[in-house]
């Protein structure tokens, strides 16, 4: 029986157990389309739950399709319904662009906290980001997850 305490079967080398304390506890049965989960490992928001019946050797089997926060990548689980699932704390955050110099863009925060960015030049926000850069108004929203980052939205704007 594992209690709160015991990380031991739901953590991997990738996440170490500092992160684990940004989030709390749930079961796979309790997950809903929307939601945001440890599959895998890796953080997803939720695109399918689906929930088998009962079976004669124990309880039901729920699978889960989600897509991963930061990659993208389809991630899909199967698990018993009562079996704990983590659910990360997910943050938004909106910088505007201060400087950028090859694909490291220098952003600047509300309150003037400042935080440096490697950008993908692969990904559609790098390129826009990179095509406004002399523009004085260009915010940059960033989700923040167990310790990654990523580009969620750059758009040319007050704030």
């Amino acid at each position: 029986m594992s209690s709160d305490n015991d990380f031991e079967d739901m953590q991997n080398e990738n996440v170490d157990e500092a992160q684990f304390a940004n989030m709390t506890k749930s079961t796979y049965g309790s997950l809903k389309k929307g939601s945001v989960a440890m599959l895998k490992d890796r953080p997803c928001q939720i695109l399918e739950v689906t929930t088998g019946k009962t079976g004669k050797h124990g309880a039901a089997k729920t699978i889960v399709k989600g897509s991963d926060l930061i990659t993208d990548k389809i991630v899909v689980t199967s698990s018993k319904s009562t079996s704990p699932v983590w659910l990360p704390l997910v943050e938004r955050k909106t910088f505007n662009l201060i400087d950028l110099q090859d694909d490291y863009a220098s952003l600047q925060d509300e309150i003037g906290n400042n935080f440096d960015y490697k950008l993908n030049l692969e990904d559609d926000y790098g390129k826009y980001i990179v095509e406004n850069k002399s523009n004085d108004d260009l915010i940059i929203t960033l989700l923040f997850v167990i310790g990654e980052h990523r580009v969620v939205d750059a758009r040319i704007g007050k704030q």
